[in-house]
């Protein structure tokens, strides 16, 4: 009798987990960064504003 060949492993899965696992953990981040663009208060609506920053920037004076 012959030696006994392994079969290859299938791999198709792998990739489509990782690319699944990346998105899950990038949503967060995300979402953080457009909270921070918010109203108080406007965390569970998708509306982006700019007001935050420039009223950090001015009242820091980092906007020279």
């Amino acid at each position: 009798m012959g030696a006994v060949r392994a079969r290859p492993v299938q791999t198709n899965g792998v990739p489509v987990l990782l690319c699944t696992a990346h998105a899950l953990s990038l949503f967060p981040l995300a979402w953080m960064l457009m909270a921070s663009f918010m109203q108080t208060g406007e965390g569970r609506r998708a509306a982006i504003r700019l007001n935050q920053y420039r009223t950090l920037f001015s009242r820091l004076d980092l906007a020279r």
